[in-house]
């Protein structure tokens, strides 16, 4: 006799002793193309106008995750168990600072360090410091989290990169580049002249 059912069933009653169902197999988790960044239009560290002094940096805001739906069993999704953000300057940024910037400003070079993860505000009185003491994730262990109050030191002007990753409660992970790069703008007003 011949087989007309060629395909599996992985959703079927249980087997003696097991309790039965259905083993669920989930889709890698998601991640939105949303974020938002505060303030709108930063500038490299240290360059900042009053009244935020001197040292701002930024924080990226609005991460969301959201876990992979059961596409065995139709049981929902699964639980996002960690969520990280960091970014990367874009080459064109690098070679614009260096090859034309630097012929403006000789001496001009990449400052940070890349790729850069999210850090704390040394001053307690600094506009971001809640971010040090916020926990910043919400939802995590449930479907769908969502990242806030990551800060970073901005310390050189151009393209930004923002990459995510979302990992789940059956270990797969996803990373992403998220769209629409944070510019970070050189405020030359600031900067020195080169001597005569």
């Amino acid at each position: 006799m011949t087989n007309t059912n060629s395909v599996r069933a992985t959703c079927c009653t249980g087997s003696s002793g097991s309790g039965g169902g259905c083993t669920p197999s989930y889709a890698p988790p998601t991640i939105d193309d949303t974020y938002t960044v505060d303030p709108p239009y930063p500038v490299p560290w240290r360059q900042e106008q009053p009244p935020y002094g001197e040292a701002l940096g930024m924080t990226i805001n609005d991460i969301k995750a959201h876990g992979g739906a059961d596409t065995a069993c139709g049981s929902g999704q699964a639980n996002i168990t960690s969520l990280t953000v960091w970014v990367e300057l874009t080459e064109e940024s690098r070679d614009w600072i260096v090859y034309t910037l630097g012929q403006r400003y000789p001496g001009a070079h990449v400052l940070g360090e890349y790729p850069q993860y999210p850090e704390r505000p040394d001053d307690p009185l600094h506009p971001y410091a809640h971010c040090a003491w916020t926990y910043g994730t919400s939802g995590i262990n449930t479907p769908n989290a969502e990242l806030d109050c990551r800060f970073f030191r901005p310390w050189d002007p151009g393209d930004y990169t923002v990459h995510v990753t979302a990992c789940q409660s059956d270990g797969k992970c996803t990373t992403k580049v998220l769209p629409n790069p944070i510019k970070v703008y050189l405020l030359e007003s600031r900067l020195l002249a080169p001597e005569p």
